[in-house]
């Protein structure tokens, strides 16, 4: 019966043959170096996901999800500066007061909203000087 599995295993190519090599240690031509980690993505349906790089600035996004419902937010802080950051809900209230994050940090927290609409992440260095920060927010 052993012999049945291992010879139907060697012609299906699960187990290779003495001396074959599988893997090569050459480096790929055209590589392209990731600039933002694999968690930092915007491949996936969310809600907003973008980076911001200004000295005072601010990114919206607009929620149109369940009412009430609950958004997962993500600040990173990409850069050698900290930053501070404030989320307000559309109608203009706070919905995180200001919040610093520190040079190579990340704030990750979950929110139970009830409002639909254009909700605001204001962001500011305090110095003037570009910061390099990434925003995501996701419906949970």
């Amino acid at each position: 019966m052993k012999k049945k599995i291992i010879a139907g295993a060697i012609a299906l190519g699960l187990i290779p043959f003495a001396g074959a090599t599988d893997v090569s240690a050459k480096s790929l031509s055209n590589q392209e170096k990731n600039l933002k980690p694999m968690g930092w993505s915007c491949d996936a349906p969310y809600v907003a996901c973008q980076p911001f790089s200004e000295g005072t600035g601010k990114v919206s996004f607009n929620y149109q999800g369940s009412s009430p419902g609950k958004i997962r937010v993500f600040v990173a802080n990409d850069g050698s500066q900290s930053f501070k950051f404030t989320l307000y809900y559309p109608n203009g209230n706070v919905l995180l007061s200001t919040t610093t994050l520190d040079a190579g940090k990340t704030f990750i927290q979950e929110f139970s909203i009830n409002q639909k609409g254009d909700y605001l992440l204001k962001y500011d260095s305090g110095t003037g000087d570009s910061v390099d920060g990434f925003f995501r927010a996701v419906e949970i």
